[in-house]
């Protein structure tokens, strides 16, 4: 057998350093620039470098270097659409400076308009203007596909006055003239950070918790079913935060993979801001968002009630209704939280929900101090045995039951099994119409039509 030759001695080996943003920008530029003068040089058929690609119907260049992702694999906070590599290596390395998850993409601004004809904008844009004959109808154009809040930040090649003032006319956060200064970067997400997703409107978004009075009453399933159905019925902005960052169960309801942010921006609530949301969050639609985990058992993952405020007091400034899935655990050192909150008590009609739901109920009424409490019956007739009577369990807990939400094995297992709202497997099951009842009694009697506008605002206000 022939012998396979190894290193003299494996403790030299030493791997190589992961490269920086900056420098895998860099290196994909040389390594393109060095294939083209090697092809030339060899008398390949062809003989000079081969101008970057145009897309159809634009006059921008592809870029010269390979789209570069910082940050973690959620969904981007940011993404930049940029024609040359030094532009797409600073821009890269100051989003990254700051924590956020990026993508840059090669390319400019008329690439963008062709991507999100039939994707989702993120919260924060950058879009190359550089040899684009007609810039503001290139803007125009952006206008009629990006998402009611996104924010957009030019850059570009001329520095004039008269067409900065156009673009911002037009909605355009800020322009940055190339070469781009990494100060001007921290200028413009500093003013991006600033700007509320919600225009013209001072109400912050509703809270909404549920707390099981114990295990397996279906408390996540109804926030779920709860979240989807104001988001869709309703037409609002949500949110829908897990709690339970170890054992949490909200993302796999909704068939995605758990978030990386929430555990950061509940033990580092200092880094706080819309762009740091944005990327934690996970969007299920153009209305329905997620920030969940799904943490070490063996990790220490502790946060307090202080921590939450600031992190909900973003989420409140950014979306109409915000549903908590609230351990019961942790609810008295939430109970600061809660204060202005819907609290929705979800329990099962047995003799251990009637002492539980008592007890948690009593310590709802005393946190919701502006705020109102709900008392849910779930899964109604799932086990007839085992549960009291409907007057006797209303006597027992000293309240009556606002919601009964009925069993539906057949309907719940289908939406738990793709991944889906019970709304849309089953529309017209019993079911579902008590939902409906629920998310109306949650709300408030007169909802605030909060009205979203884009970031053109010229379109808007012609």
């Amino acid at each position: 057998m022939q012998e396979i030759s190894t290193p003299e001695s494996l403790d030299a080996y030493e791997p190589a350093e992961e490269p920086t943003p900056e420098q895998a920008v860099e290196q994909a530029a040389q390594v393109a620039e060095t294939a083209a003068a090697e092809s030339s040089a060899a008398g390949s058929l062809v003989t000079e470098p081969r101008a970057a690609e145009t897309p159809a119907g634009g006059s921008e260049p592809a870029g010269d270097f390979e789209e570069v992702e910082v940050g973690n694999s959620g969904s981007p906070a940011a993404i930049g659409y940029v024609a040359d590599s030094e532009s797409a290596r600073v821009l890269a390395g100051r989003l990254e400076a700051r924590g956020l998850s990026a993508t840059i993409k090669p390319g400019g601004i008329h690439a963008a308009v062709t991507e999100y004809r039939n994707a989702m904008t993120p919260r924060l844009l950058f879009v190359d203007l550089s040899n684009t004959p007609d810039p503001l109808s290139e803007i125009d154009a952006l206008a009629e596909v990006c998402e009611p809040g996104t924010i957009v930040v030019a850059l570009g090649d001329e520095n004039d006055v008269g067409l900065f003032r156009a673009l911002i006319s037009a909605g355009i956060a800020d322009y940055l003239v190339k070469p781009i200064a990494a100060e001007a970067i921290d200028a413009a997400l500093e003013n991006a950070a600033e700007q509320p997703a919600v225009s013209e409107n001072t109400e912050e978004g509703k809270i909404i918790a549920f707390i099981g009075a114990h295990g397996g009453v279906g408390s996540t399933t109804l926030a779920v079913n709860c979240g989807w159905t104001i988001a869709e019925e309703h037409q609002k902005q949500v949110a829908i935060v897990d709690l339970d960052l170890k054992f949490g169960s909200v993302s796999l309801a909704m068939d995605i993979e758990p978030g990386r942010g929430l555990r950061e921006a509940l033990q580092n609530p200092g880094r706080i801001d819309g762009l740091f949301v944005a990327g934690a969050a996970i969007n299920i639609n153009d209305r329905l968002y997620v920030l969940g985990s799904e943490e070490p058992i063996e990790d220490n993952v502790n946060f307090d009630a202080e921590a939450l405020d600031i992190l909900l007091r973003e989420l409140r400034r950014k979306f109409d209704v915000v549903i908590l899935d609230l351990p019961r655990a942790l609810a008295s050192t939430m109970q600061p939280v809660l204060n202005d909150a819907t609290v929705i008590v979800v329990s099962d009609m047995s003799l251990v929900g009637v002492r539980d739901t008592l007890r948690i109920v009593g310590f709802a009424k005393r946190a919701a101090v502006e705020g109102k409490v709900l008392t849910v019956v779930n899964r109604a007739g799932a086990d007839k045995k085992a549960q009291i009577p409907k007057n006797e369990f209303e006597k027992g807990i000293e309240a009556k039951i606002d919601i009964v939400i009925p069993e539906d094995t057949k309907a719940m297992a289908l939406a738990n099994h793709t991944g889906k709202a019970v709304a849309v497997v089953a529309k017209r099951a019993k079911v579902t119409g008590a939902i409906r009842e629920l998310c109306k009694s949650a709300l408030p009697t007169e909802e605030i039509e909060k009205k979203r506008r884009s970031f053109w605002r010229r379109k808007k206000e012609k």
